[in-house]
């Protein structure tokens, strides 16, 4: 299948961040944030380029199922508008609360809420017309880090990314993402990854992998809910002038095990950075701010 590229010049690379949850649909623009603002952009690239944040303090865009509204987090709270930027409402007041994403439905967020910054955090969900929080997991004490939740498209299921404590207390287990069912409570456990995604039809989870045997650094991978049937779907080697994979997210159209259909940012020597998607066709072109995405893919 032919490449998709987006090739955007940059000096300095930031950390990357997770993808979101990506809904079944026909694949639309690719939300993402740059400089604290939200932007989308069709994923060919072609014009225009849309800014629909203009404050300099919004992260982790979300698109709701349908893909008619985004979710994201401003000043430490989970906001909501249209997929044109209007009618922004607040959700959450309760300070701390980041990486918002939606539930099957879209009549509720679920999304992580520290309540000490930087210690821990745990999955809170709101629903999407206003109201009381409330509190989904009691982790936080044996955390050192909870992160980029996701919500099943079939419902039933939250992936999250989590750093758990070891006994004494310190942060040396490696990053896994947890594949939580929320009722019966039950938990599949996918060592060395974080970032999860489900894919669209909810059966299978993209993920960054952290650990290869085939010597490859950080690439995208994907496997079945319990983490069986492993696959590193990118081999970006990141040495030597290698590129190195910097973040993905699932396509609207993905499905588990038979379409491994995502968008991957990749840089290169030099400071290009790719966007290189599934999908046929392709062009280069510098149309996109500099820094790497907070990728989500809308679903139509």
């Amino acid at each position: 299948m032919p490449f998709l590229i987006l090739v955007v010049t940059v000096a300095v690379f930031a950390t990357p961040v997770p993808a979101r949850a990506v809904f079944p649909g026909a694949p639309g623009l690719i939300a993402f944030s740059e400089g604290g603002n939200i932007f989308t952009i069709a994923p060919d690239g072609s014009p225009p380029l849309s800014q629909l944040t203009f404050n300099g303090d919004d992260e982790n865009p979300s698109w709701a199922p349908g893909g008619q509204r985004i979710a994201f987090d401003h000043g430490g709270d989970i906001y909501v508008m249209s997929a044109t930027g209007r009618n922004v409402r607040r959700l959450t007041f309760l300070g701390n609360s980041f990486q918002p994403a939606w539930a099957p439905g879209g009549s509720r967020i679920v999304f992580v809420h520290q309540r000490t910054f930087g210690v821990g955090g745990d999955l809170w969900t709101v629903p999407t017309t206003g109201g009381a929080p409330t509190r989904l997991t009691f982790l936080a004490r044996t955390t050192c880090e909870m992160a980029h939740p996701t919500w099943s498209p079939l419902g039933g299921r939250i992936a999250y990314e989590r750093e758990p404590e070891d006994a004494a207390g310190q942060c040396t287990i490696p990053t896994r993402v947890e594949v939580m069912r929320i009722e019966p409570r039950q938990r599949a456990f996918i060592p060395f990854a974080r970032q999860p995604d489900f894919t669209a039809d909810g059966h299978g989870v993209f993920f960054e992998t952290l650990n290869d045997p085939e010597g490859f650094d950080q690439n995208l991978a994907w496997s079945d809910l319990q983490g069986d049937r492993r696959q590193r779907l990118t081999s970006y080697l990141c040495a030597e002038g290698e590129p190195c994979f910097l973040e993905g997210t699932g396509s609207p159209d993905s499905a588990f095990p038979g379409a491994p259909s995502f968008a991957a940012l990749v840089s290169h020597l030099g400071g290009t950075v790719c966007l290189v998607t599934t999908s046929s066709g392709g062009f280069c072109d510098d149309v996109v701010p500099a820094t790497p995405f907070q990728m989500d893919w809308q679903p139509i």
